[in-house]
């Protein structure tokens, strides 16, 4: 089976410029480790220009967009789909770019978010109204044309109930590297906690340093190791600044982007990755974390409440309770937690490469046959 897989894909695989790059490249790879599947790539990222690149699993053709909407019609909806339609796979895979799902009818998109609702959810004022409407006009009028849909999580499934539509649930693949932890899976140290992701006003991290203050001030051993980009911005310098008029310099450490390979042995030497954030869809990270045997406390946002329910260790807090925050960091660095194994195990029955990828094909092959008996006869089930 030839498949065509159509949107972010990183330049350098440990290196990803966020989750859904991250996911797709997983799932690429699992792919084509598959007997009988060649997967191909038409990527809309890269910082070198129009180019093709040799992989294992086949080829990425790099069409990079340019910013704004000239970028997104002449190099998205111009150059990019040309290049997609003059390929002739089985299967074209668009991860989401529900603009161009709606102009390929025999698609099917992965839906990693509802980007106008999240704008909405997370923003403030007279430019959250602007974005919403691009958004809503460029991807959420689009989305509801795309007559095949992969939900990366139960949520996102149901806010895509659309009649006539075909939605699978299929979570995304996480790295191999999260499971593989050479020797003995021992729990990481309860006073270590882990935050993975951008300094940023969405990941909320000026109130989770000021959060912290209190958890130090109570238990002097805890320590929080801050991994992500965004040191540079003026949001980033606040946040450095924070910790040193706190007096944290000694439990608070930033660390800066980390790759794929940093953050896996980071969190296996963490007891608990935390994710204070106001706004996230289904968290590579927290899949990460669990694969690798942490525990996780996040925010009750997006689909963070799904991916812990019934883990033990695991606990969502109202979205800005810096109080509840707290208190459960606390509990985790007082816990006998043991639980380790169990959230791996559970981590690596839904996140797996080998899960993830066979439950795909098997998208693909009912696509395929779909075809060749003629498009539709099964667009009314939703799954």
């Amino acid at each position: 089976m030839h498949v065509l897989m159509v949107g972010p894909f990183p330049e350098d695989l440990d290196r990803p410029a966020g989750g859904v790059e991250a996911a797709v490249a997983n799932l690429v790879v699992a792919l084509g480790s598959l007997p009988g599947v060649e997967v191909d790539v038409v990527s809309n990222c890269g910082t070198s220009g129009d180019r093709i690149e040799p992989h294992p699993f086949g080829t990425v053709t790099y069409i990079p967009q340019g910013p704004g909407l000239h970028g997104w019609a002449r190099d998205l909806h111009s150059h990019l789909i040309r290049e997609v339609r003059r390929r002739e796979p089985d299967v074209v895979h668009v991860q989401g770019l529900a603009s161009l799902a709606a102009r390929l009818p025999g698609s099917v998109l992965t839906v990693h978010g509802i980007t106008e609702r999240d704008i909405w959810e997370s923003g403030r004022g007279a430019r959250r109204i602007a974005r919403f409407g691009g958004a809503l006009i460029l991807e959420g009028i689009p989305r509801t044309m795309a007559r095949r849909a992969i939900a990366i999580s139960g949520l996102t499934s149901q806010r895509l109930r659309h009649r006539g539509h075909r939605v699978w649930t299929i979570p995304n693949a996480i790295h191999p590297r999260y499971f593989s932890a050479g020797g003995q899976v021992r729990r990481g140290d309860p006073n270590v906690f882990l935050t993975a992701g951008a300094i940023s006003p969405i990941k909320n991290t000026a109130e989770l340093i000021t959060t912290f203050h209190q958890v130090a001030t109570a238990n002097d051993s805890v320590r929080l190791l801050l991994a992500g980009s965004g040191l540079d911005t003026d949001y980033g310098r606040h946040c450095t600044e924070l910790v040193d008029r706190l007096h944290l310099q000694q439990h608070v450490a930033f660390l800066g982007y980390q790759s794929g390979p940093q953050i896996a042995g980071l969190l296996r030497r963490s007891g608990t990755l935390v994710q204070f954030s106001r706004q996230e869809n289904a968290p590579m990270a927290v899949a990460e974390a669990l694969a690798a045997g942490a525990a996780v406390i996040g925010s009750n946002v997006g689909s963070v409440a799904e991916m812990l329910r019934g883990l033990p260790g695991c606990h969502v807090v109202p979205v800005g309770d810096a109080r509840s925050l707290a208190s459960r960091l606390l509990e985790a660095a007082a816990a006998e937690d043991e639980a380790h194994s169990l959230r791996r195990h559970e981590a690596a029955r839904q996140y797996s490469p080998q899960t993830v990828s066979q439950q795909t094909l098997a998208v693909y092959r009912e696509i395929a046959g779909s075809s060749r008996r003629g498009v539709g006869q099964h667009d009314e089930e939703t799954v």
